[in-house]
């Protein structure tokens, strides 16, 4: 028979920072772990304490009953994965490392009547930072209030009641973009701006994946903006405001991306245009999310708004889907 054994999973989250020292998050709790916490769990950096304290890193903790056959890796990744991504889809749309690029640790406690027969037992996920994020801390950090939290878990449950780890399409792609451009291999030797211009770039990219078919060949820059004013803006009064600060974004890209970065650099709205790119993928990947189920037909996000060209009731209906739209 096979025995169950209680997994507690500990999880660094590089660059979250608490208010307050502990709060419930997704079943499980969120905490400034103690160093002394941390060190039998890691047992190799006694000598870090003084480190440690000043970083103050952040642990989601979460209990998980399993049996002993269960592939313990690919619950982790799944599990971390959502709710790294319902971080990312804050409304601040923060630059937050996964959790799977830091420190990871399973403690395997088994019930009272194995405990003179199993150990107790820490399987360690290390990712490409080492220990480096825990011990010294992330550059860039994020404030986390319990009304941040709060915020953090409702999108984590969007996330799993519309399955999105089942998905492999131009929305999972494009939340990649998100995760990816959080790395540190992303931020150009602490350069801000050239970082912000390959954030930009990429997420406008995953926006055009979201909002273009391949075959648009022409009018690409009317087009991006158009249809990303449909979907953020459901107030036909404000549409054409909407859409042509997108066709502005989308031109800033183009200028960036053919090498003429000079003419735009004395735009007053230079870098605020950059954060604006990651900040219109972040509603367009929602807003895909949402809308994808609740047509007879799903289809992609660009599809939608390919056929709502030819067919006003499926654009009416579109509308009334998008401004139903819950504010995560």
């Amino acid at each position: 028979m096979t025995a169950s054994i209680r997994r507690t999973l500990y999880a660094h989250l590089p660059g979250v920072r608490l208010d307050n020292a502990d709060a419930p998050l997704a079943g499980g709790r969120i905490t400034r772990l103690p160093f002394d916490d941390w060190a039998r769990l890691e047992s190799e950096f006694e000598f870090a304490q003084r480190e440690y304290d000043n970083s103050q890193p952040t642990f989601w903790v979460w209990d998980r009953l399993t049996d002993d056959a269960e592939d313990s890796d690919r619950w982790v990744v799944k599990e971390l994965t959502e709710l790294h991504t319902a971080f990312l889809l804050d409304h601040r749309v923060p630059l937050l490392p996964s959790p799977l690029l830091s420190s990871c640790y399973i403690q395997h406690i088994p019930p009272p009547e194995y405990a003179d027969t199993i150990n107790f037992a820490v399987k360690r996920l290390i990712g490409p930072a080492e220990r480096e994020l825990v011990v010294y801390g992330d550059p860039l950090t994020y404030s986390y209030s319990a009304e941040h939290l709060a915020a953090v878990a409702r999108r984590l449950q969007f996330l799993r009641d519309n399955k999105t780890w089942e998905f492999n399409d131009e929305i999972s792609a494009a939340i990649r973009v998100l995760e990816e451009t959080t790395r540190p291999d992303s931020w150009y030797g602490g350069d801000l701006v050239v970082t912000q211009v390959h954030g930009f770039v990429r997420c406008m990219a995953a926006c055009e994946w979201l909002l273009l078919p391949d075959e648009v060949k022409t009018d690409i820059t009317q087009t991006f903006g158009r249809r990303a004013a449909t979907v953020i803006n459901t107030s036909p009064e404000r549409k054409q405001q909407y859409e042509q600060y997108f066709i502005e974004l989308y031109r800033l890209r183009s200028h960036l991306i053919h090498g003429n970065a000079s003419k735009i650099r004395s735009d007053p709205q230079f870098e605020e245009k950059l954060a604006s790119g990651r900040v219109l993928l972040r509603y367009l990947i929602m807003s895909a999310i949402y809308v994808r189920n609740r047509l007879p037909a799903p289809s992609p996000l660009w599809q939608l708004l390919h056929d709502c060209t030819r067919d006003h009731n499926l654009e009416n209906r579109l509308r009334t889907i998008l401004a139903d739209r819950p504010n995560l």
